[in-house]
């Protein structure tokens, strides 16, 4: 629903590209690297040191990372209760500032599982149950179904089972409408399979999740973070990107994003990601920033079921609830499950059977990041990176993992991720060579002009300007222009608001089509880019 998870290339969906010129150079800093040998290994394969491991595992890394033109990234590994290897590579900013293990950088939906953390330190207090009705807690809550209203409970929330189409409302925050407007408009989300039958990735229900976090404790989302669970386990370098301290700070990696073999890196002023934080969407689906060795402990945290030391934090059942499944997502031919979702985290029962990998991935604002670990054997990783649209925290989690298992034989995800993404280029080269908007003149262009409406973005107003048609959306308000093509067809600009002439609108989602009535009246208009959920029909006022 968020900014966060709508900033992308090479995908052909609502997603936006601000793009802004940098330049990179290759630098990397110090690591540390503590001896710490792996269980027994899989049978039948040769046994090599946790040395070793890291050794060849360093060298791949960095060499991944050039390949797909990542300006920076920061590892930490996890063994047992130790962080054994921490390293950062490449650049922070377009200034060459290296990235070191303390360089902070958005998390993205890593921060789902740090919501389903505060969730179960209320469930500890006793405040409420994960079988809690939403509505008990929280009774501005409303879905289309009145009947799914009813059933729908806590661990719901973060389970991303509620029949409602994927990424539901996700582009509501990008024009300036509130988390309260956007809660509100759930009731108008007609469902698109039943409750809990089917899994579809959604932002806003943990939006609902952050309300009762902060109804029921008479605090911010921001300071039961930061009491409950960033200060105990001392992660000092982790915030909420709305928090002002965070201007404060130099060791902070800028935001980039690829684009047609190229690199762009985000303005530091930028007001439009400013005015849109500033109304709070996705903070408790994607809102931290943090760093390796942070999200190390975090890790650590995860494996010992909620325990510090000898402090049990959050109850080892609750934990055990978090990493346990919710919604399946992918079943063998013979009905085994192969991946599911838990609350927060994604549950790999596959790639390493029998053992299980809990993990997340995490896409934002010029970031990518993922985390991932198998509990049996505690040991984890956790890669972020300052590019949006790379694959190579995917790579190489499991590339630590199959050197940690001593694989005969290892895939090169990388290699294989990259000619994924080097087909879809092609494709979109490609395809932008056709002309899908065969443009007209001597249009009436009166007849689309006024006001348009559908109970979600409410009321959106479109007006002359000369030869073109300028439609305003959202309270920010943001401005397309349309240009009229064939058939009732009109070709849609989005003006980049990072100051960059590159189209925010990708392909098939920049076309706005309006529809007759009676005598040849227009009377409703449809936006495919609002459109994913069924909520981008519009009704002439």
């Amino acid at each position: 629903m968020i900014f966060d998870l709508v900033v992308s290339n090479l995908l052909s969906d609502r997603r936006f590209r601000f793009i802004l010129f940098v330049c990179l150079i290759s630098l990397t800093t110090a690591c540390s690297i503590h001896k710490n040998n792996h269980s027994p290994p899989v049978p039948g394969r040769s046994e090599i040191s946790m040395e070793e491991t890291l050794v060849h595992f360093t060298n791949y890394a960095e060499q991944i990372r050039k390949d797909w033109k990542i300006p920076g990234m920061a590892i930490a590994i996890v063994k047992n209760e130790k962080i054994i290897y921490a390293k950062g590579f490449g650049e922070r900013t377009t200034q060459n500032a290296p990235v070191t293990p303390h360089t902070i950088f958005d998390i993205a939906s890593l921060t789902k599982s740090f919501t389903a953390a505060l969730l179960a330190v209320q469930i500890d207090e006793g405040k409420y149950s994960w079988s809690t009705n939403v509505s008990k807690v929280y009774p501005k809550f409303e879905l289309y179904d009145h009947n799914v209203t009813k059933e729908f409970e806590v661990r719901d929330l973060i389970a991303h089972n509620s029949g409602l189409p994927a990424d539901a409302e996700g582009a509501l925050g990008n024009f300036g409408y509130s988390i309260e407007h956007t809660i509100y408009a759930l009731r108008y989300i007609k469902p698109v399979t039943s409750f809990r039958k089917s899994f579809a990735y959604q932002g806003i229900f943990l939006e609902v999740a952050k309300e009762i976090i902060q109804n029921v404790s008479n605090e911010s989302y921001t300071d039961n973070l930061r009491k409950k669970i960033f200060d105990p386990l001392q992660m000092n370098n982790s915030y909420l990107r709305t928090e002002q301290g965070l201007n404060k700070l130099n060791d902070v990696a800028q935001p980039f994003l690829y684009y047609e073999h190229k690199n762009y890196a985000y303005p530091k002023d930028f007001p439009y990601l400013s005015q849109t934080w500033a109304l709070k969407p996705g903070v408790a689906g994607g809102g931290i920033k943090s760093s390796a060795l942070d999200m190390g402990k975090w890790l650590i945290f995860n494996m010992n079921n909620g325990a510090i030391g000898n402090t049990q934090l959050i109850s080892a059942k609750n934990m055990n609830f978090i990493h346990s499944l919710q919604t399946v997502i992918k079943t063998s031919k013979n009905g085994d499950i192969e991946q599911a979702y838990g609350e927060g985290w994604f549950i790999d029962k596959q790639e390493y059977k029998p053992y299980t990998v809990l993990y997340h991935p995490g896409g934002g604002t010029g970031m990518h990041a993922l985390m991932a670990y198998i509990p049996e054997e505690k040991i984890g990783i956790v890669i972020l990176t300052n590019q949006y649209s790379n694959k190579v925290p995917e790579a190489l989690y499991k590339r630590l993992f199959d050197l940690y298992f001593n694989k005969t034989v290892m895939k090169d995800w990388s290699k294989i991720y990259l000619q994924e993404r080097e087909k879809m280029v092609a494709d979109e080269e490609l395809a932008s060579k056709t002309d899908e908007c065969q443009r007209i003149k001597n249009l009436n262009l009166k007849k689309y002009v006024g006001a348009y409406y559908n109970p979600v973005y409410k009321k959106l107003v479109i007006t002359k300007q000369g030869d073109y048609l300028s439609l305003s959306i959202g309270p920010l308000p943001i401005l397309w222009e349309l240009t009229p093509c064939k058939d009732n067809i009109f070709q849609a600009y989005w003006p980049n608001p990072g100051g960059m002439d590159i189209p925010m609108l990708s392909r098939g989602q920049n076309l706005v089509k309006f529809l007759e009535g009676k005598n040849k009246e227009i009377h409703k208009m449809i936006i495919p880019f609002l459109n994913d959920d069924g909520c981008g029909v519009f009704v002439k006022e």
